[in-house]
Order: C-alpha cells, then sequence, then structure tokens
C-alpha cells in the first residue's frame, strides 16, 4: 500500500501552483476568475489548506498548460503539456481577456468603443 500524506500534498500543489502563476505573471484571482471559482477557494489551494477536486486539477492544470504530475509532486519539471499546441492568438486573447477584466467599468466601456470603432474602420 502506498502511503501518501495528504497535507503534504496540499502544501506541494499550493507551492506549486503559486510558483506556476508567477512564471506567468498571474495573479491568484486571475486563475480563479478564469476557472470560475472564488478567490476564496483559490486562496485555500496556494496556502495549503485545501486542494481541488481531480476535474478542478484537471482545468488547472490544462489552463496553465502543465502536467498535473508537477503540481502533485510527482514530478519536479515544470514542463509543457506535450498535447497542448502553442496558439499565437489564443494567447493574445488571454492578455486581452486579463487586462479587460482588471480594468474599472469605466475603462472596460472605453475598451470596447475603441475595439468597435477599429473593426468598423477596416
Amino acid at each position: 500500500m502506498v502511503n501518501i500524506n495528504v497535507g503534504n500534498v496540499k502544501v506541494i500543489f499550493g507551492k506549486r501552483l503559486q510558483q506556476a502563476l508567477t512564471e506567468r505573471n498571474m495573479q491568484q484571482n486571475d486563475l480563479a476568475k478564469e476557472l470560475d471559482i472564488s478567490s476564496k477557494t483559490m486562496s485555500t489551494y496556494i496556502h495549503g489548506k485545501a486542494s481541488p477536486t481531480i476535474t478542478g486539477l484537471a482545468k488547472i492544470a490544462r489552463f496553465l498548460g502543465i502536467s498535473a504530475d508537477y503540481f502533485l509532486g510527482l514530478s519536479n519539471e515544470l514542463r509543457p503539456l506535450d498535447n497542448i499546441d502553442y496558439d499565437p492568438i489564443g494567447e493574445e486573447m488571454l492578455m486581452i481577456r486579463r487586462s479587460y477584466t482588471s480594468m474599472p467599468e469605466h475603462q472596460r466601456k472605453a475598451f470596447i468603443q475603441l475595439a468597435q470603432a477599429i473593426a468598423e474602420d477596416k
């Protein structure tokens, strides 16, 4: 029988999740929004107080492009998933989305107006 200390897995997961976010210049609130979970829940993950469900882990791994093995402490390689193709347009859209979600409402309105004006000017 394999003996795994669940508390250690939670701490390892939290530390590695924080490292992945730092390397991607992301805040934990940004990831929480992307995954449609509360900031409080994300904070419990980061601080090793809780861990996501298997589905939650899969979503986090896929979104960040990192193997779930790394988050679980089964691998020390912070490597991208082999089956995810690099999509430069997707990366740009993600950057735009992150910027947009961090804007106050008045800036969001101005952003939309600017985007519409650019689209109409084709």
